[in-house]
């Protein structure tokens, strides 16, 4: 009986072997029959051999067929992209190549501006130089037992200390003094820390004297490599102004024009002030 239950229990899956092995063989015997007619074609009619088996192709050959077709159409989709990357990087590239071009042609530009805008400066100071050598303020010596609003004392040794004592006199408007006090400062310290500001400041000491030659030429030499400093943007403010009044509108407008490229931050009230200026010389 045991022996029964077991047939009985093997036989479904028995049966589905055998039929599929049945299946199999039927495709196989059915190819042979086709090569066999093939063969018996070929000898009697001398044409070449031409094989086409007809009948339903075989499941692995389907799924093999099927994945190398996935793949070369995967790896058509990969060559696309890399083709497209690789123009984009030729455009990168190339857009790179003119932007530096473009970097080093504005450098040039710029550094031709400055070396030209620094030559006219420096033929300006020496045209103004020349033109108002007699009208030099003299500071006339103060007379024994005189003072001033305020004793400037004997010259410092000290770069700071003089320094101090000229802003002094700057302050209290004792501005003949201060002119002079800057001017020594600017001839016994010329490397010191504070001489570009004391430029600035003979520039300002001078300017209200109205010697509008000797300021712009105090002017020119505190803003000599276009300091950033607090007074910096007022003494190109001052410098065209000068210009102006000198009747030198275009080289007021040329200074005018640098200052909004070298100072474009400056505080509103010296860029009103240059805006002022530069209605007043007509600039363009």
């Amino acid at each position: 009986m045991a022996g029964a239950l077991a047939v009985s229990l093997a036989g479904p899956a028995a049966a589905q072997d055998d039929k599929a092995l049945n299946a199999r063989m039927e495709r196989l015997e059915k190819l042979v029959r086709q090569l066999r007619d093939i063969v018996v074609q070929a000898r009697q009619s001398g044409d070449p051999v031409q094989v086409r088996i007809v009948g339903d192709p075989d499941p692995d050959v389907v799924t093999a067929r099927r994945r190398l077709d996935d793949l070369e159409a995967a790896v058509q989709t990969l060559n696309g992209q890399v083709d497209g990357l690789t123009r984009d990087i030729q455009l990168a590239r190339q857009a790179a190549q003119d932007q530096r071009a473009a970097t080093e042609r504005a450098t040039e530009r710029a550094n031709r501006s400055e070396g030209e805008f620094r030559a006219r400066l420096d033929d300006l100071t020496q045209r103004l130089q020349a033109a108002e050598a007699a009208a030099r303020p003299v500071v006339e010596p103060a007379p024994p037992g005189a003072a001033g609003p305020e004793e400037a004392g004997a010259p410092a040794d000290d770069p700071a200390e003089a320094f101090a004592q000229a802003k002094r006199l700057l302050l209290a408007e004792s501005y003949p003094a201060a002119s002079a006090a800057f001017g020594e400062f600017i001839e016994r310290f010329p490397e010191a820390e504070q001489t570009p500001e004391a430029r600035y400041w003979l520039g300002e000491a001078l300017f209200v004297q109205k010697a509008y030659a000797d300021a712009a030429t105090a002017y020119i030499g505190a803003i000599r490599g276009w300091p950033q400093t607090p007074w910096a943007p007022n003494a190109v403010v001052k410098l065209a102004r000068s210009l102006i009044a000198l009747e030198k509108p275009k080289d007021a407008c040329r200074t005018l024009g640098e200052f909004k490229k070298r100072y474009p931050d400056a505080p509103k009230s010296v860029s009103d002030r240059a805006a002022a200026a530069r209605a007043e010389a007509k600039c363009a």
